[in-house]
């Protein structure tokens, strides 16, 4: 029989195996950016009560702020039901002055007010602590962000390390889409699915908010939402960071996910070590609990998180991956016994990762083309004969246009099934190869990997 501490081991390394493979998406809340200081959801809430105390005057009625104290009071004696006390306070605030409410919101979590949060409360030195924890993070090979956070915390560290090919967007964002098929397998995103600080119309917060968000779920609304959001948790493995346990959002997923789709989600939930008794009792199909310790610092939260997060990336490169393939195929391919035969070679090798694209519907961007470029070992291309070969020679010359170190020049092949309409000349005029055969295939995907250990 195993202890905690060896089942947590062997998640851990399960978790890494995940991130090696690039199937991690992390799902941020505010416990994360209490380094930073933005305010707890009870500190945003306490300091609109006194906003509202202070400029409304008699017009915030005694009944009011009676109300506002017996939620507090409730969250306390029932922590399981923060969501519900949070966002019945948050309504009272909103039906009482919707205008001061939303200028409120916007000045606490834009740092326009210098209020006790940002100035007095957080120290330059754990201000700097959560700057390296975020720049730790976005070092980890995830295919992108989900968060509760109205905060522009993520874009604003993204523009100051000067990171490109990252997408912003909300609940709302993914209902006007007009279509969600190019975002199944997208990358390097950030989704705010409670909505954003300057999208205000966006934001989630109040109990009418969530039922019409969530409860929207169960009917015809918000359709988009609830199968972009499936699909994230079906094809990714999924890390919470900064949820307490108990906190409401897990249960929520997991019902949204379970109820709508029957699927039990690959996902961790990482917690202080020491926070595993202190809520609620952890139920069938709940995240894996994984721990990090304490920094022996007077911001133990922001510094233990961050080292944790600096020792992830380190292991995840200790054992990671030798070589990557990026895969372009057209959808008639993905269906074919080549292309699933392909996947399944490529997935029994150790250490070996793959990425695979639409060749017709992704979005062939100089941002997206130079992250492809920069971080795969060897492109395969693999259409039917529907494609002609000016398509195939436009998407050798653009990774070619991207292919400073000519690192690919000599790693790439084309595949082109059910007969032979390409001009064999023009794509070695590239310097790829060309297959004709699932053994070919194989054997050049073994020479790569030969090649990169």
């Amino acid at each position: 029989m195993t202890t905690p501490s060896e089942e947590e081991a062997k998640n851990y390394e399960k978790l890494l195996n995940s991130f090696r493979k690039r199937e991690v998406i992390l799902f941020i809340g505010a416990g994360s950016s209490r380094g930073i200081g933005l305010p707890t959801w009870e500190q945003l809430l306490c300091k609109i009560a006194h906003y509202f105390s202070k400029t409304l005057g008699e017009n915030f009625s005694k009944k009011q702020r009676e109300m506002v104290e017996e939620l507090f009071e409730c969250q306390k004696q029932c922590p399981c039901k923060t969501q519900i006390f949070y966002s019945e306070i948050a309504e009272i605030f909103r039906q009482c002055n919707c205008n001061l409410y939303e200028k409120t919101m916007c000045d606490l979590l834009s740092f326009k007010e210098k209020h006790i949060f940002s100035k007095c409360y957080i120290k330059d030195h754990e201000r700097q602590a959560h700057q390296t924890y975020l720049e730790n993070l976005f070092k980890l090979p995830v295919n992108g962000i989900i968060t509760t956070n109205y905060d522009l915390v993520f874009e604003q560290k993204l523009e100051s390390l000067r990171l490109k090919g990252w997408e912003s967007f909300t609940w709302k964002d993914v209902n006007s889409w007009k279509t969600i098929d190019k975002f199944v397998r997208t990358k390097n995103f950030i989704f705010h699915l409670h909505g954003k600080i300057d999208q205000f119309d966006s934001v989630i917060h109040t109990t009418t908010e969530y039922k019409s968000l969530y409860g929207g779920f169960h009917g015809n609304e918000n359709v988009k939402v609830r199968t972009f959001s499936n699909l994230l948790f079906t094809f990714n493995t999924v890390l919470f960071i900064g949820y307490r346990l108990g906190d409401p959002i897990i249960p929520q997923v997991k019902k949204f996910i379970s109820d709508s789709f029957g699927l039990i989600p690959s996902w961790y939930q990482l917690i202080p070590k020491g926070e595993q008794q202190l809520d609620c009792v952890q139920e069938e199909n709940d995240p894996i609990q994984l721990t990090y310790p304490l920094g022996a610092t007077d911001y133990p939260y922001t510094s233990g998180l961050s080292r944790w997060v600096e020792n992830l990336g380190r292991n995840i490169n200790q054992c990671g991956i030798v070589c990557k393939f990026t895969i372009l195929a057209t959808n008639k391919a993905m269906e074919s016994i080549v292309f699933q035969g392909l996947i399944q070679y490529i997935e029994s090798i150790d250490k070996v990762s793959y990425e695979t694209f639409d060749f017709v519907g992704v979005h062939r961007s100089d941002d997206w083309m130079e992250y492809q470029v920069n971080s795969s070992t060897a492109i395969i291309i693999i259409c039917d004969t529907t494609v002609t070969i000016e398509r195939v020679n436009a998407w050798l010359a653009a990774i070619r246009k991207h292919d400073h170190e000519q690192k690919l020049l000599h790693n790439s092949l084309a595949y082109i099934y059910e007969g032979d309409n390409c001009d064999k000349e023009k794509l070695l005029s590239f310097g790829i190869k060309l297959a004709s055969s699932c053994t070919e295939l194989e054997n050049f995907i073994n020479s790569v990997v030969s090649k990169s250990k």
